[in-house]
């Protein structure tokens, strides 16, 4: 892979924001495109705080194998960069000494051992075919970890990247449902929707979080790609619809729910303090001010 001007100009604000020096490398995780994107949209996410090559792709590009400290840029697959990440951790093993805490940090299928084990069976054997060599069993692999660290909407926390069997608060938390397998945990707070255009690998599954209301709705919503679940844990409120009928207000009381049909403006008017928890698909989502 190589640099463009695209990632020089990611790591120039990567490097004045933060007052970083030194160089980096540009990647992209698969070896073909549309794994290449599948595997960015899990780093984007953080889901995939992991990747393991085989020393020899490494010598086979005449390049040198990762250290703690060093950064690269990860690309998609028509090479336009998404994101700076630090290496964090390196192992060098044969393929067969992968631990179970590596292949859940991968991130990848179901995130077992015996299922990392599989797929990257079937991955080397690609890459080996591709160099015209054979492939073989126990090859030596290169086991790194990473942070995302730039741009502030796909950081890691100053922590590290949170796993999801790690506990949580979901009044502070999002998840997101993928559609195809897995669950990504991201902090939540009141800039998550006003961000989430820019972060088009949250709008396909949906997203999950909870959040207290002690006050009316101060806007109007709609989820025109799919219905959205409203659900009381505690509290009462109305949720008023606007579907182009007029409107309807549903009594919500503490530990009752409604899918509010897909396209619908709604809103909340609290008579009792208390929490929602909500099911939303991201694409597409609109506000408008109540008035």
């Amino acid at each position: 892979m190589e640099k463009s001007l695209a990632s020089e100009e990611m790591w120039d604000d990567y490097t004045a924001a933060t007052g970083r020096t030194g160089d980096y490398n540009v990647a992209a995780f698969g070896d073909h495109p549309a794994l290449v994107d599948e595997l960015l949209a899990l780093v984007l996410d953080g889901t995939k705080r992991a990747p393991a090559a085989a020393v020899r792709e490494f010598e086979h590009v005449g390049e040198p194998l990762p250290r703690p400290g060093d950064h690269f840029i990860v690309l998609d697959s028509i090479g336009a960069p998404h994101c700076v990440c630090r290496t964090t951790e390196v192992r060098g093993g044969p393929l067969s000494s992968v631990r179970p805490a590596f292949a859940w940090d991968e991130g990848e299928g179901d995130r077992t051992r015996e299922d990392w084990l599989h797929e990257h069976h079937r991955y080397f054997d690609r890459v080996a075919e591709t160099e015209g060599i054979d492939f073989a069993e126990d090859v030596e692999v290169v086991f790194e970890r990473f942070s995302v660290v730039w741009p502030p909407a796909h950081a890691d926390p100053a922590g590290g990247p949170r796993s999801e069997i790690d506990p949580f608060d979901l009044t502070e938390t999002y998840l997101h449902l993928r559609l195809g397998a897995g669950v990504a945990a991201m902090p939540g707070g009141p800039e998550f929707w006003s961000k989430l255009p820019t972060r088009p690998h949250l709008h396909t599954g949906r997203l999950v979080t909870a959040f207290r209301v002690d006050h009316d709705w101060e806007h109007w919503e709609r989820h025109p790609v799919g219905g959205r679940l409203v659900y009381l844990l505690d509290g009462a409120i109305d949720l008023i619809l606007d579907p182009p009928g007029g409107q309807q207000i549903i009594q919500l009381r503490g530990r009752e729910g409604i899918v509010v049909p897909p396209g619908v403006w709604h809103r909340a008017v609290v008579h009792e303090p208390g929490e929602i928890l909500t099911i939303t698909p991201g694409a597409e989502t609109e506000h408008r001010t109540v008035g």
